[in-house]
């Protein structure tokens, strides 16, 4: 899956599915590097909040190379971001 460079089960996807509908908004694609914590888990899907970079679809493919390599310059900084997950109504 874009945006993962490790095997997750199911309900991790789903999440990083969702994530991915959010960054889609942006017309970009999260590249997750590591999770943050403040877990969840329910019937349809788990995850925690995360860190990774939030690239514009065009220059996606460019990172992709450089993060499934996992040798990722600095030029890529600007788009690190952290994204926090949160229930509706709380």
């Amino acid at each position: 899956m874009l945006g993962l460079r490790t095997q997750e089960n199911e309900n991790t996807i789903n999440f990083v599915k969702l994530v991915q509908k959010f960054a889609d908004k942006e017309n970009s694609i999260y590249f997750i590097e590591t999770s943050e914590g403040k877990e969840f888990v329910n019937e349809e899907m788990e995850g925690e909040d995360l860190s990774g970079w939030l690239i514009p679809k065009e220059l996606s493919e460019e990172f992709n190379k450089e993060y499934l390599a996992d040798d990722i310059s600095d030029k890529w900084d600007i788009y690190y971001r952290f994204a926090e997950w949160g229930k509706k109504g709380r």
